[in-house]
This record gives structure tokens, C-alpha cells and sequence, in this order.
């Protein structure tokens, strides 16, 4: 939002990824904005989505945004979807946070993934044609 000079996230995605004057033009631009224990966004082409991991206990955040995008771009190269492999990446730094040492188990990702939330946010996508 800083960047962008918009008050909210949604304004920010919308300039970004929208219109005629879209500063993010490439077919596949997508941002995902995470939160710490707060529920994600990610705007993807005219869609939007709010991801929420179930609370897990916060023993050690350092490296979590560093899984969540390792996981993301790591799960988009085998072929996921964009809201897959976000789901995923954000899988990964939830059950990286539980850990005192910088690592994650792979069943404790799996298991948050299987419990994720995904919610769309329809009214960000009002009047927006899909390309």
C-alpha cells in the first residue's frame, strides 16, 4: 500500500493488476499478501481470495515468509494454479512457525493445508472482465 499511495489492499491489488493503466500487465501477475496469524489475500488476474490457516502456537516466525515463498514458487513450478500453490506456501510457514529450529514437518503442512480456509472476495472483482 505504500507503494501504491492506497489506503487499503484492496485499492493497492486493484491498481496494480486492473485497467487500462495496470502497472502489473504480465497474464499471470499476482500478488499474495500475508499477514502473520492473520488470514491472507491473493489477487490474481480479476479474482480474489482470503486464505486463513488455523492458529497454530508461535514458537519461532523467523523464516516463515521465506517458506511461504519458497513453497509458492516451488509448488507454481511443478504446475500448481496460483491460489493452490499460495495455499501450500502458506501451509508450509504455519508449520514453520511451530518449530524452535529453522525446519518444518511435511504431515504438519499437509495437515494444515487440508484445514485452510479459502473464502473469495466477490466484491473486489465487481465490473471486472477476466483475461
Amino acid at each position: 500500500m505504500l507503494l501504491t499511495k492506497r489506503p487499503t489492499v484492496h485499492e493497492a491489488a486493484s491498481l496494480l493488476l486492473r485497467g487500462a493503466d495496470a502497472r502489473l500487465t504480465r497474464p499471470n501477475a499476482a500478488i499474495a499478501v500475508t499477514d502473520g496469524p492473520r488470514p491472507a489475500m491473493l489477487f490474481h488476474r480479476a479474482r480474489a481470495w482470503r486464505l486463513a490457516v488455523p492458529t497454530v502456537p508461535c514458537v519461532n516466525p523467523i523464516g516463515a515468509g521465506d517458506v511461504c515463498t519458497g513453497v509458492f514458487a516451488h509448488q507454481l513450478a511443478v504446475g500448481d494454479d496460483t491460489l493452490a500453490a499460495f495455499a501450500w506456501g502458506l501451509a508450509a510457514a504455519s508449520a514453520r512457525v511451530v518449530e524452535r529450529s529453522p525446519i518444518f514437518d511435511t504431515e504438519k503442512v499437509a495437515e494444515l493445508h487440508a484445514a485452510l480456509a479459502i473464502e473469495p472476495i466477490d466484491s473486489w472483482a465487481d465490473g471486472v472482465e477476466e483475461t
